[in-house]
């Protein structure tokens, strides 16, 4: 198996009477990777002579792939641009440097000339391409890895997971291993309590590196799809259906009751 490696993630500091209550600070942390609703994420590839260049049929299936998220009737839209000083999310393809994005709005932090997704591996050789392409995508919409939930139970035979993803394809070293696989996120920074297998973000492993579920002691292989869960969450934090704006008067207040993670829309 090839594997998606994320980057490196900004370490946010709260102030202390913030990071004091629990309720408070786990919904600014749960939030903060995630798009404003109705954002208009525009994505543009790189082109010859950039080093990082993305065939076309490359990018069909990556457009494919958008299409697919977009079809769940999420309220985030996507938009193909063709000037990389216009897109939020940069897309490359290098054979053999990994298949990686950053994580929802962490890529508003990176320069304008370097990718926030980058694909490493032939993209229309298999399904896997068009799975690695949903993937990243998943990353790009604020998803993380599902097999790092906090909530999944899963109990590793860490020496094995060194030596399986320290050697080919991935040849990862052991600092990348744990970043993406062994480390549990905090569980401040995940939305809901339980674990799916079945999602987009979950990574198929091989027999012989999970301890714990025992039933998945023998491997897991997800279908490679956007599972049920997956849709759920995507609807959840981005509602389909905007409501009706509310205009704004100058010098009148308005009352909002909002739950963590919700949004009101005003003109």
């Amino acid at each position: 198996f090839e594997y998606c490696a994320t980057q490196p993630r900004p370490h946010r500091e709260l102030p202390a009477d913030v990071a004091a209550d629990i309720g408070r600070s786990a919904a600014i942390l749960r939030g903060a990777a995630k798009w404003a609703n109705h954002t208009v994420i525009h994505y543009a590839f790189f082109s010859r002579g950039s080093g990082w260049s993305v065939p076309k049929a490359q990018a069909d299936v990556i457009r494919s792939a958008f299409a697919d998220w977009k079809a769940l009737g999420i309220g985030l839209e996507f938009e193909e641009v063709a000037d990389l000083d216009e897109a939020e999310v940069r897309i490359g393809f290098l054979v053999g440097d990994g298949s990686w994005s950053y994580v929802g709005t962490d890529v508003l932090g990176i320069p304008l000339d370097e990718r926030t997704m980058s694909f490493g591996w032939d993209l229309t050789a298999n399904d896997y391409g068009l799975t690695t392409a949903l993937h990243e995508i998943g990353h790009t919409l604020g998803l993380p890895h599902e097999h790092q939930n906090p909530f999944s139970g899963i109990v590793w035979d860490e020496e094995a997971v060194y030596r399986e993803l320290g050697g080919p394809p991935n040849n990862w070293p052991r600092e990348t291993t744990f970043h993406n696989v062994l480390r549990k996120l905090a569980a401040t920074d995940v939305e809901g309590s339980s674990w799916d297998p079945d999602s987009i973000m979950e990574y198929a492993f091989p027999s012989g590196l999970i301890v714990e579920p025992a039933a998945y002691s023998s491997g897991i292989d997800p279908p490679g799809t956007i599972s049920d869960v997956d849709a759920d969450w995507a609807r959840r934090w981005y509602p389909g259906d905007a409501p009706a704006e509310r205009v704004l008067q100058p010098l009148k207040s308005v009352d909002v009751d909002l739950d963590a993670g919700e949004q009101a829309d005003f003109v």
